[in-house]
This record gives C-alpha cells, structure tokens and sequence, in this order.
C-alpha cells in the first residue's frame, strides 16, 4: 500500500498490520482495519470508503440510535486497538458531504477523537494520509498523547501542511506540464531539422 511505500522511503522501523478482519479489545468489535505501531505506541487506521456514514455528534446524538458517525469510529478505532491517535479514511468519490465539509481540505483533527482524512484513489492522491500519519508519529515520538497537546495549535500546523502540500503539487503538475510541452517542441524541431536535411 502507499503507506508501507512510505515507511520503506522514510527508513522507519514502525510495524504495520491488517487488522481489520481480527478482534480487538472490544469484544465481538473489528473496528480499527490498520494497526500502525511506533515504538511502544500504536495508530489506529479505520478506513470506510461509505457515502452513508455520517460526521455525527456525540453530544447531541441520541444515544439509543443505532448505526455509527466518523466521530463514533474513531473512538472505537482507539479503544479497540488501544490506540494512542486514531484516524477514519474516505475517498473523495465516497464520502457523505456532512464529513467532506468538516474536513474541507482533506485534512481535519478533532481533539479527543483524531484525524479525519480524505484521500483521492481516481487520481493517486494519498498525501493527505501521509500527512496525518506523520502529524501521529510526531505526537507519538514526542509523548504528546499523554503530555496533551494544544488544538488550535495543532490545527494550524495540520492546515499548513495541507496547504504546502497543496501548492507543491500545483507546482509538480505546472512543471510537468511545461515539460511535456517542451519535449513535444523539441519533437517538432527534430522534424523540421530531419525536413531541412
């Protein structure tokens, strides 16, 4: 997966396991498909490409409604898979609009709960993934989860990594773009060369 590319392109050492198909701490509950261990703490990757799950609100929602919300998954991702940050992947083309415009750039943390994160599979696009599993192995390293961390702080570092990221791809594509212009006028000039000859 482009996660475990990652990791290899990085040199981490973190141990990634599929988890999605066995019991986690909470009997009878497979919430938590990837498991993410980063020296003696782990990440806790739910993944529900499903246009149907909501954002939710664990304050207002009633609490004999039955079905689950991202906020609902991501605490459940912590708690079963003893988790110290969680995190709920969609993809762009599958993702209810209540949860698209709570993470509006693809990228959003919740304190208490974790990242939501939205990723694009038609057009290869995992950076925002990336992204949120080195915001958590940064936490992680540096003991934040049980330090406490400030959310406005950290919500402003996760949007301008976001927003980095973004305008380094526009570059990437623009320069792309000039080069493949440039090698079709260098095309054209090798014809008109091979003409004049």
């Amino acid at each position: 997966t482009e996660l475990s590319r990652h990791l290899l392109s990085q040199g981490y050492e973190d141990v990634i396991s599929p988890t999605g198909n066995v019991g986690g701490e909470i009997a009878g509950n497979k919430t938590g498909d990837i498991v993410a261990v980063v020296g003696d703490a782990r990440i806790g990757i739910e993944v529900k490409f499903d246009k149907q799950l909501r954002f939710g609100d664990l304050e207002t929602r009633d609490p004999n409604a039955k079905g689950d919300t991202a906020l609902s998954q991501l605490a459940e991702t912590g708690a079963n898979r003893l988790a110290a940050v969680s995190m709920i992947v969609f993809d762009k083309n599958r993702v209810d609009p209540s949860i698209a415009t709570r993470a509006p750039n693809g990228l959003q943390f919740f304190p208490k709960f974790g990242f939501i994160v939205i990723i694009d599979t038609s057009q290869g696009d995992f950076s925002r993934l990336l992204i949120a599993y080195e915001i958590a192995r940064m936490l992680l390293i540096n003991n934040v989860p049980r330090t406490g961390v400030d959310p406005e702080v950290l919500d402003i570092f996760v949007q301008r990594l976001v927003q980095w990221s973004s305008t380094f791809k526009t570059v990437d594509n623009q320069l792309k773009a000039i080069k493949k212009s440039a090698d079709k006028i260098g095309d054209l000039l090798d014809d008109a060369a091979a003409q004049l000859q």
